[in-house]
């Protein structure tokens, strides 16, 4: 059976998705936020990668108010911790799926980009 991981899966979006993925049968492993309250987050997060070793990722875990101002926030939450877990992915040849809803939202509300 496939180990599938969900990031974000405390969100809307990942704890439907983790709902859906068990329902088909696949083991579904969680994944939130809690690490960005380590100093170290990366390695905290590398290390529950390697104790989860996944076959697939889900990655909907990020920050997602967009009117939030912490620019540093955003950075780490949305593309600091997006790079380490493809980075990850890559290395082992493991399936990422990234949804990003903001590019829904496209060019002044029209043209969505995905």
């Amino acid at each position: 059976m496939s180990t599938l991981l969900v990031t974000g899966s405390s969100g809307f979006i990942g704890k439907n998705l983790s709902d859906v993925l068990y329902q088909l049968g696949f083991n579904v492993e969680h994944l939130d936020a809690e690490y960005f309250g380590d100093e170290d987050w990366g390695t905290t997060l590398f290390n529950q990668l390697n104790e989860i070793e996944p076959d697939a990722i889900f990655h909907v875990g990020a920050c997602s108010n967009t009117l939030e101002s912490n620019v540093q926030l955003m950075m780490l939450q949305n593309y600091e911790s997006t790079k380490l877990i493809s980075d990850w992915c890559f290395d082992r040849g493991r399936k990422l799926i990234y949804s990003s809803s903001a590019a829904n939202y496209g060019v002044k509300g029209k043209f969505p980009s995905n």
